[in-house]
């Protein structure tokens, strides 16, 4: 078992997504949003809300081939009306945007008034980058540039995408400010899913003890982090 997934395999963001949601009555007619949606959530998020109809947006479509009510589409210019969903989800999906203050604004815009807005993302300031930044490495997280360089662990030349990535601190206060009042916060293990098998088995023991110091961190040093927020701005 992997730092993502719990006993039932869900990955951990989106068991503390369902574990919350479990307690909400949405009515049947809800629409919900899974921006930068991919196929294999689909399954899990049909789950999360029985109720309600679900879209997957991915600029990508190959990555929503096969799924009903997936549409293909640009994250920071949404092709929907105003106050058309009910819930939005976007899960990993902003720290690979080069303009994240449009996307929150596109869903602040499409979302319904006191909608929920669920996010999630790497944090830049988890404990184990703060220890690397000490040593002049790159956090864990922020790809500066198409190589990963200066990333202590790793020997691959690739990189994440990840271009806008958020502190703790940083990403509840751009929410407010976009209009969305946060209701629920949580950190929790992130690990590489992009990393090759070798990288794999080669920081095997070190993601294990990633997973069993997280639980010791406050929300604020752990490696991923997740908001649930209601839109409060009309």
């Amino acid at each position: 078992m992997s730092c993502y997934e719990n006993s039932k395999n869900i990955p951990e963001k989106l068991e503390i997504v369902r574990r919350y949601f479990s307690k909400i009555e949405l009515n049947s007619e809800a629409k919900i949003l899974d921006a930068g949606g991919i196929s294999s959530y689909y399954e899990i998020l049909k789950a999360i809300f029985p109720r309600g109809k679900i879209f997957l947006l991915n600029n990508n479509s190959e990555d929503v081939k096969g799924v009903n009510n997936s549409i293909a589409g640009d994250a920071i210019q949404l092709p929907f009306k105003k106050e058309t969903f009910d819930v939005i989800t976007s899960f990993d999906m902003i720290e690979h945007l080069i303009n994240p203050d449009d996307f929150l604004a596109e869903s602040s815009r499409i979302l319904k008034w006191r909608g929920w807005f669920v996010i999630s993302t790497p944090n830049l300031a988890d404990f184990y980058s703060r220890l690397t930044f000490l040593f002049g490495y790159t956090p864990f997280s922020y790809n500066p540039s198409k190589f990963r360089v200066a990333t202590p662990f790793s020997k691959l030349e690739t990189n994440m995408g990840h271009k806008s990535v958020f502190t703790y601190k940083g990403l509840r206060q751009l929410l407010l400010i976009h209009g969305f009042e946060v209701i629920k916060s949580e950190g929790y293990c992130y690990c590489d899913l992009n990393a090759d098998m070798e990288k794999r088995k080669r920081e095997a023991g070190f993601y294990r003890f990633r997973e069993r110091a997280n639980k010791l961190l406050p929300n604020s040093m752990r490696k991923g982090m997740l908001f649930i927020c209601r839109k409060v701005s009309k």
